[in-house]
């Protein structure tokens, strides 16, 4: 008599997909997606509030989910959200914003482009109701994530991977947009004039300086000269009454990345389409002594996270990634100690169940 074979029960994509986001420090939660695939309903109450502890939980009282999703803003991603097919509106708007290191085809064939979270809150239709575009970067929303399957398709990375949740850069020109809401919500001062039917525009006699401090708001969140200029003739575009000169916004940008700019060994700028990061002698010279591994970490961190005010995580996602060294999680967790014990970086938040890891800054 020969045993009765039962078939395998198929992994839901919340049960494949939960244990890797959790490596990334990204606790996602089962989405309703309803049986037409749109009606987009986080299953657990209190999503919004999902720790690392809860995700593991959802997964024996959801088992069978099919979607799930995440809070960009508690994890430091902000999501240009496109809704429309469109790909070349798509490749537009990867022009004005920048390439972002991961692109998501939605079930519905849209589009989501990933980005690292720099303050920029939810906007829904950043420009208005006939143009298809959303931002989603706050802690009071959320977003359905690549690996969620509905009745009508899948959510899957076009571009990028799933590791590079882990060192997403920041939007580009987007900010320009977020100063002219600033602008035109702020009184009136020099910078401003009297609304008329598009709204507050600055005049000339003001435009010079206006620019001149739009610019230097920015820069820090550029990363090539280029981009600070596409950021200056966005806004130069957008806000000022008449239009200003090319050669007079290109002085201004130039003007500012060159003598305005932040410490230089924080900030990865590019040369020639590649990135440069500036390490100091004495400390590449102390990590080799102490932990050749810590230096790895080191590099790359200094190259995700430039700027010395930004908090990041050093997930143990990390351990295993080629791009990131292919360190194990034991080597990892060494070079993270070492990088504490030596005063590179300093631990701002520790690691628990319930805000996730540990968050951590720049020493100096």
């Amino acid at each position: 008599m020969t045993a009765a074979v039962l078939p395998l029960r198929e992994t839901s994509p919340f049960q494949q997909w939960q244990p890797l986001y959790a490596a990334l420090g990204i606790p996602i939660f089962p989405v309703d997606m309803g049986p037409d695939g749109g009606r987009k309903k986080p299953l657990p109450v209190g999503y919004l509030g999902t720790t690392p502890g809860r995700s593991l939980a959802h997964l024996s009282r959801w088992p069978d989910a099919e979607a799930f999703g995440f809070v960009p803003g508690k994890v430091g991603i902000t999501v240009l959200d496109i809704d429309t097919q469109d790909e070349v509106f798509l490749a537009d708007q990867i022009a004005r914003y920048g390439h972002p290191r991961v692109i998501v085809k939605t079930a519905s064939g849209k589009w989501h482009g990933y980005y690292r979270n720099t303050g920029e809150e939810d906007h829904i239709r950043l420009f208005g109701p006939d143009v298809p575009i959303d931002l989603k970067g706050s802690s009071k929303g959320y977003i359905v994530a690549p690996g969620s399957r509905t009745a009508y398709g899948t959510y899957e990375i076009v571009f990028g991977a799933l590791e590079d949740l882990a060192s997403l850069t920041p939007m580009g020109a987007h900010q320009s947009t977020a100063r002219t809401i600033e602008v035109a919500a702020r009184p009136k001062n020099e910078h401003s004039a009297s609304a008329n039917d598009d709204g507050v525009r600055i005049k000339a006699g003001s435009r010079n300086s206006a620019l001149f401090d739009h610019c230097l708001a920015q820069e820090p969140h550029c990363e090539a000269l280029e981009d600070l200029i596409d950021v200056a003739r966005y806004f130069a575009s957008t806000v000022f009454d008449d239009a200003m000169p090319e050669d007079e916004v290109r002085r201004t940008a130039v003007n500012v990345w060159n003598n305005y700019s932040g410490d230089r060994n924080w900030k990865a700028k590019s040369q020639n389409g590649r990135q440069k990061v500036q390490l100091y002698g004495d400390d590449i010279s102390e990590l080799i002594a102490s932990d050749k591994n810590a230096l790895v970490l080191y590099a790359l961190l200094k190259r995700l996270h430039p700027s010395p005010t930004e908090t990041f995580q050093i997930a143990n996602g990390l351990a295993g990634q080629t791009w990131a060294g292919a360190m194990s999680r034991r080597e990892l967790q060494n070079a993270r100690k070492t990088l504490v014990e030596k005063k590179k970086v300093r631990c701002v938040v520790g690691a628990s169940s319930k805000r996730g890891p540990a968050l951590f800054r720049w020493s100096s």
